[in-house]
Protein backbone atom coordinates (compact mmCIF):
# COMPACT_ATOMS: atom_id res chain seq x y z
CA UNK A 1 0.00 0.00 0.00
CA UNK A 2 1.23 3.22 -1.22
CA UNK A 3 0.25 6.58 1.01
CA UNK A 4 1.16 10.35 1.59
CA UNK A 5 2.93 11.51 4.67
CA UNK A 6 4.23 14.59 5.15
CA UNK A 7 7.79 15.46 6.64
CA UNK A 8 8.39 16.93 10.49
CA UNK A 9 10.15 19.93 8.64
CA UNK A 10 7.25 20.09 5.95
CA UNK A 11 4.69 20.49 8.88
CA UNK A 12 6.39 23.01 10.86
CA UNK A 13 6.84 25.18 7.81
CA UNK A 14 3.17 24.26 6.98
CA UNK A 15 1.94 24.86 10.12
CA UNK A 16 3.49 28.48 10.33
CA UNK A 17 2.43 29.04 6.77
CA UNK A 18 -1.20 28.19 7.54
CA UNK A 19 -1.16 30.27 10.38
CA UNK A 20 0.45 33.11 8.78
CA UNK A 21 -1.55 33.10 5.16
CA UNK A 22 -4.52 30.94 6.28
CA UNK A 23 -4.70 27.16 4.85
CA UNK A 24 -4.31 25.93 1.34
CA UNK A 25 -3.57 22.76 -0.04
CA UNK A 26 -0.15 21.04 -0.03
CA UNK A 27 1.92 20.84 -3.22
CA UNK A 28 3.15 17.45 -4.74
CA UNK A 29 6.96 18.93 -3.76
CA UNK A 30 5.66 18.71 0.46
CA UNK A 31 4.22 15.36 0.01
CA UNK A 32 5.86 12.49 0.50
CA UNK A 33 4.66 8.76 -0.12
CA UNK A 34 5.40 5.76 1.58
CA UNK A 35 5.00 2.07 0.85
CA UNK A 36 4.53 0.37 -2.11
CA UNK A 37 1.67 -1.28 -4.21
CA UNK A 38 -1.64 0.73 -4.71
CA UNK A 39 -2.74 3.99 -3.74
CA UNK A 40 -4.41 4.38 -0.47
CA UNK A 41 -8.08 5.73 -1.03
CA UNK A 42 -8.05 8.79 0.69
CA UNK A 43 -11.69 10.26 -0.24
CA UNK A 44 -13.01 8.99 3.33
CA UNK A 45 -11.08 12.06 4.90
CA UNK A 46 -12.54 14.24 2.49
CA UNK A 47 -15.98 13.26 3.61
CA UNK A 48 -15.31 13.44 7.30
CA UNK A 49 -13.28 16.87 7.20
CA UNK A 50 -16.38 18.24 5.34
CA UNK A 51 -19.20 16.75 7.75
CA UNK A 52 -16.49 18.38 10.20
CA UNK A 53 -16.35 22.05 8.53
CA UNK A 54 -20.08 21.72 8.47
CA UNK A 55 -20.46 21.17 12.13
CA UNK A 56 -17.72 23.51 12.84
CA UNK A 57 -19.55 26.19 10.82
CA UNK A 58 -22.86 25.57 12.37
CA UNK A 59 -21.18 26.56 15.91
CA UNK A 60 -19.71 29.52 14.98
CA UNK A 61 -22.32 31.29 13.77
CA UNK A 62 -24.59 30.54 16.98
CA UNK A 63 -23.62 32.72 19.94
CA UNK A 64 -25.50 30.92 22.60
CA UNK A 65 -21.80 27.91 22.09
CA UNK A 66 -19.15 30.47 21.28
CA UNK A 67 -17.78 30.42 24.36
CA UNK A 68 -19.07 26.18 25.62
CA UNK A 69 -17.82 23.52 26.17
CA UNK A 70 -15.65 22.58 22.76
CA UNK A 71 -14.63 19.00 24.32
CA UNK A 72 -17.93 18.05 23.82
CA UNK A 73 -17.83 19.12 20.35
CA UNK A 74 -14.71 17.37 19.88
CA UNK A 75 -15.88 14.47 21.29
CA UNK A 76 -19.14 14.50 19.34
CA UNK A 77 -16.96 14.90 16.07
CA UNK A 78 -14.57 11.98 16.86
CA UNK A 79 -16.87 9.57 15.34
CA UNK A 80 -16.39 10.83 11.91
CA UNK A 81 -12.84 10.83 12.52
CA UNK A 82 -13.26 6.88 13.50
CA UNK A 83 -15.41 6.00 10.45
CA UNK A 84 -13.30 7.64 8.24
CA UNK A 85 -10.16 6.14 8.85
CA UNK A 86 -10.16 2.67 11.68
CA UNK A 87 -10.15 1.15 8.54
CA UNK A 88 -6.48 1.46 7.08
CA UNK A 89 -4.24 -0.84 7.41
CA UNK A 90 -2.18 -0.63 10.97
CA UNK A 91 0.92 0.40 9.36
CA UNK A 92 -0.45 3.66 7.73
CA UNK A 93 -1.98 4.31 11.50
CA UNK A 94 0.80 3.55 12.61
CA UNK A 95 2.56 6.57 10.67
CA UNK A 96 2.98 9.71 12.15
CA UNK A 97 3.55 11.08 9.04
CA UNK A 98 -0.05 10.10 7.50
CA UNK A 99 -1.44 11.75 10.45
CA UNK A 100 0.63 14.62 9.33
CA UNK A 101 -0.68 14.61 5.86
CA UNK A 102 -4.53 14.15 7.23
CA UNK A 103 -4.09 17.07 9.69
CA UNK A 104 -2.84 19.61 7.08
CA UNK A 105 -4.29 18.89 4.00
CA UNK A 106 -8.27 17.93 5.81
CA UNK A 107 -8.21 18.20 9.35
CA UNK A 108 -6.21 22.12 9.86
CA UNK A 109 -9.41 24.13 10.67
CA UNK A 110 -10.59 21.55 12.82
CA UNK A 111 -7.33 21.17 14.72
CA UNK A 112 -6.63 25.25 14.98
CA UNK A 113 -10.42 25.52 16.46
CA UNK A 114 -9.60 22.87 19.02
CA UNK A 115 -6.39 24.72 20.09
CA UNK A 116 -6.95 28.17 19.16
CA UNK A 117 -5.23 29.82 21.76
CA UNK A 118 -1.78 27.82 21.65
CA UNK A 119 -1.79 28.39 17.67
CA UNK A 120 -2.46 31.95 18.12
CA UNK A 121 0.22 32.13 20.45
CA UNK A 122 2.38 31.75 16.74
CA UNK A 123 4.77 29.25 18.60
CA UNK A 124 5.67 26.28 17.89
CA UNK A 125 6.55 24.78 20.95
CA UNK A 126 3.46 25.48 22.43
CA UNK A 127 1.41 24.34 19.03
CA UNK A 128 3.32 21.78 17.42
CA UNK A 129 2.62 18.68 19.31
CA UNK A 130 -1.00 19.38 18.32
CA UNK A 131 -0.07 18.25 15.00
CA UNK A 132 2.90 16.41 14.27
CA UNK A 133 1.45 13.33 15.73
CA UNK A 134 4.45 12.56 17.62
CA UNK A 135 2.58 12.26 20.69
CA UNK A 136 -0.99 10.76 20.07
CA UNK A 137 -2.67 11.78 22.91
CA UNK A 138 -1.39 14.77 22.28
CA UNK A 139 -2.46 15.75 18.62
CA UNK A 140 -5.94 16.68 18.00
CA UNK A 141 -6.89 14.23 15.35
CA UNK A 142 -5.01 11.65 16.79
CA UNK A 143 -6.42 11.47 20.33
CA UNK A 144 -10.20 12.10 18.75
CA UNK A 145 -9.58 8.93 16.58
CA UNK A 146 -8.63 6.92 20.00
CA UNK A 147 -11.37 8.50 22.09
CA UNK A 148 -13.59 7.28 19.38
CA UNK A 149 -11.87 3.68 19.15
CA UNK A 150 -12.21 3.35 22.99
CA UNK A 151 -16.11 3.83 23.31
CA UNK A 152 -17.70 2.38 20.07
CA UNK A 153 -19.77 0.32 20.15
CA UNK A 154 -21.07 -1.71 17.72
CA UNK A 155 -20.05 -0.37 14.16
CA UNK A 156 -21.40 3.07 14.27
CA UNK A 157 -22.26 4.18 18.63
CA UNK A 158 -20.00 6.70 19.81
CA UNK A 159 -22.48 7.93 22.11
CA UNK A 160 -20.39 8.21 24.90
CA UNK A 161 -17.24 10.45 22.98
CA UNK A 162 -19.47 12.79 24.65
CA UNK A 163 -21.20 11.75 27.71
CA UNK A 164 -18.87 13.65 29.56
CA UNK A 165 -19.36 17.39 29.89
CA UNK A 166 -16.24 19.90 30.31
CA UNK A 167 -13.99 15.99 29.65
CA UNK A 168 -10.95 17.12 28.78
CA UNK A 169 -9.42 16.47 31.79
CA UNK A 170 -11.23 13.43 32.47
CA UNK A 171 -9.98 11.91 28.33
CA UNK A 172 -6.56 12.95 28.39
CA UNK A 173 -5.13 12.48 31.79
CA UNK A 174 -7.30 9.66 33.07
CA UNK A 175 -8.44 7.12 29.83
CA UNK A 176 -5.81 8.21 26.98
CA UNK A 177 -2.86 8.75 28.72
CA UNK A 178 -2.91 5.63 30.86
CA UNK A 179 -3.67 1.65 30.77
CA UNK A 180 -7.01 2.00 31.29
CA UNK A 181 -7.69 2.92 27.39
CA UNK A 182 -6.35 -0.47 26.20
CA UNK A 183 -9.64 -1.86 28.20
CA UNK A 184 -12.75 -0.68 26.63
CA UNK A 185 -15.70 -1.91 28.86
CA UNK A 186 -13.48 -0.34 31.65
CA UNK A 187 -13.01 3.00 29.64
CA UNK A 188 -16.50 3.45 28.99
CA UNK A 189 -17.95 1.94 32.54
CA UNK A 190 -15.40 4.94 34.00
CA UNK A 191 -16.95 7.70 31.37
CA UNK A 192 -20.67 6.49 32.43
CA UNK A 193 -20.03 6.65 36.23
CA UNK A 194 -18.39 10.32 35.01
CA UNK A 195 -21.35 11.31 33.05
CA UNK A 196 -23.81 10.54 35.52
CA UNK A 197 -22.36 10.96 38.90
CA UNK A 198 -19.62 13.54 38.07
CA UNK A 199 -16.93 13.57 40.07
CA UNK A 200 -14.65 17.36 41.37
CA UNK A 201 -11.06 17.49 39.92
CA UNK A 202 -9.57 16.19 42.98
CA UNK A 203 -11.39 13.39 43.41
CA UNK A 204 -11.47 12.45 39.68
CA UNK A 205 -7.58 12.30 40.40
CA UNK A 206 -7.58 10.13 43.16
CA UNK A 207 -10.31 7.24 41.63
CA UNK A 208 -8.17 7.70 38.09
CA UNK A 209 -5.44 6.69 40.24
CA UNK A 210 -6.92 3.84 42.07
CA UNK A 211 -8.16 2.21 39.01
CA UNK A 212 -5.05 2.34 37.35
CA UNK A 213 -3.62 0.56 40.33
CA UNK A 214 -6.27 -2.01 40.29
CA UNK A 215 -5.45 -3.11 36.75
CA UNK A 216 -1.90 -4.25 37.68
CA UNK A 217 -4.00 -7.03 39.87
CA UNK A 218 -7.03 -7.75 37.24
CA UNK A 219 -6.52 -8.20 33.72
CA UNK A 220 -8.97 -5.29 32.80
CA UNK A 221 -9.13 -5.79 29.10
CA UNK A 222 -10.96 -9.35 29.46
CA UNK A 223 -14.27 -7.65 31.88
CA UNK A 224 -16.90 -7.84 29.78
CA UNK A 225 -19.27 -4.73 30.32
CA UNK A 226 -21.11 -6.08 33.58
CA UNK A 227 -17.89 -6.62 35.12
CA UNK A 228 -16.18 -3.48 34.31
CA UNK A 229 -19.34 -1.68 35.21
CA UNK A 230 -19.25 -3.54 38.63
CA UNK A 231 -14.98 -2.78 38.90
CA UNK A 232 -15.73 0.72 38.62
CA UNK A 233 -18.99 0.86 40.57
CA UNK A 234 -16.86 -0.93 43.82
CA UNK A 235 -14.26 1.15 43.12
CA UNK A 236 -16.38 4.48 43.74
CA UNK A 237 -18.15 2.85 46.45
CA UNK A 238 -15.13 1.34 48.80
CA UNK A 239 -12.06 2.14 47.23
CA UNK A 240 -11.51 -1.81 45.85
CA UNK A 241 -12.53 -4.10 43.67
CA UNK A 242 -12.81 -7.97 44.29
CA UNK A 243 -11.57 -9.80 41.13
CA UNK A 244 -14.75 -10.12 39.08
CA UNK A 245 -13.64 -12.53 36.45
CA UNK A 246 -10.83 -15.25 38.35
CA UNK A 247 -12.03 -17.52 35.73
CA UNK A 248 -11.49 -14.69 32.68
CA UNK A 249 -8.07 -17.13 31.55
CA UNK A 250 -10.74 -19.74 29.96
CA UNK A 251 -12.22 -16.54 27.85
Amino acid sequence: MRYPTISMDVCMKLSSSFLRDGQRPADTGEIDFAGTGPDLDVSSLAEASALCEEALTAWAADPAVATSDRDLLEGRLSGHIHQALHGFPVLVLDDPGFWRFAVLQYFWSLTYWRERERFDSRDPAKYLRYVDATQPTECVLTRMFLRAQVVRRGQDDYALAEAVPRGTDFWRSHVLRVGVSYAPSVAQAFAREQAQRRMATDELRQFASMLNRASTNIVFPVLDDAEAIAAVQSLRADGSISSPATGSEDR
